[in-house]
């Protein structure tokens, strides 16, 4: 096993040869050139307060995984649906209709943002992580370990018995870092969430207006993420392939979401021709 660098040692002092990889990305993502942003504190400590997304996986399977595996405590549990409590945030799955062909979500939780090695250690004891694509945002010796360094941002990803595909991100622009070991305690709250659409800036300016949210750095085609540290709605363009915890691909496509988010006026807005919604409280 290679030298470890400390996550400074990593972010500022990155080689030449990761910097190239992380250049690639960039080019990939529309990652912004200019440097990282310190965001003020947000108002509160979590923007998503709850999530409700479709699922064709077993319930029982996905309470295994949550509560046994990761040590979430169950909520609510009825007739085809079960709500998790992921740190500040109430998640929820329900049993998806015959519509809908086995939906899939990404699902970011922020932990804190010095425990970035202690999560990978304590994750891969459960499940296996995923493996970065060659050329990506990666650290050189890791390949499971993404570095975003445009945001100042460490993550790993791995999946649920349904595929949605989990990371677990520390953002070193929040003062948010915490002593021992890593935990289930240390799972803070969900901080991003994939929508599909066609147009990915199009729609990404209509609810950074409608919600009075801002965008998050710089976006493309690909990828426009709105919000900020605390939460980030990613708007994905379809049309591409994301690995499965199987090994195959599929494409990105439409699944419904129902998210409650903290925002600057209480209201209720659905993308345009697609089932999502969002209430802000």
């Amino acid at each position: 096993m290679g030298h470890r660098c400390d996550r400074r040692e990593f972010i500022a002092g990155a080689s030449a040869s990761a910097i190239a990889l992380a250049m690639h990305d960039q080019l990939a993502f529309g990652f912004p050139s200019q440097d990282p942003v310190v965001k003020a504190a947000s108002p509160g400590e979590a923007r998503f307060r709850t999530m409700r997304l479709h699922t064709a996986a077993d319930l029982g399977e996905m309470k295994q995984f949550y509560q046994g595996l990761l040590g979430f405590e169950v909520l609510d549990e009825q007739d085809g649906e079960i709500t998790f409590k992921a740190g500040l945030t109430k998640l929820t799955y329900m049993t998806t209709t015959k519509e809908y062909d086995r939906p899939w979500y990404h699902v970011a939780f922020n932990i804190p943002e010095n425990k970035l090695w202690k999560a990978r250690e304590w994750q891969l004891q459960r499940t296996p992580l995923k493996q970065r694509s060659p050329g990506s945002m990666t650290h050189p010796d890791y390949p499971d370990v993404a570095n975003f360094w445009k945001w100042n941002a460490e993550s790993v990803f791995f999946w649920d018995p349904a595929n949605n595909l989990l990371e677990y991100i520390a953002r070193h622009d929040l003062d948010n870092a915490a002593p021992g070991e890593f935990t289930s305690k240390d799972i803070l709250y969900a901080s991003e969430l994939g929508f599909m659409v066609e147009d990915a800036p199009g729609m990404a300016k209509q609810v950074e207006k409608a919600l009075s949210l801002n965008p998050y750095r710089e976006g493309n085609a690909r990828l426009t993420p709105v919000g900020d540290e605390y939460g980030l709605l990613l708007i994905f363009g379809k049309g591409h392939h994301w690995r499965m915890s199987d090994g195959s691909t599929r494409p990105t496509d439409v699944y419904p979401a129902q998210v409650t988010i903290q925002g600057a006026k209480p209201m209720k807005y659905e993308f345009e021709g697609y089932p999502y919604r969002v209430e802000v409280v």
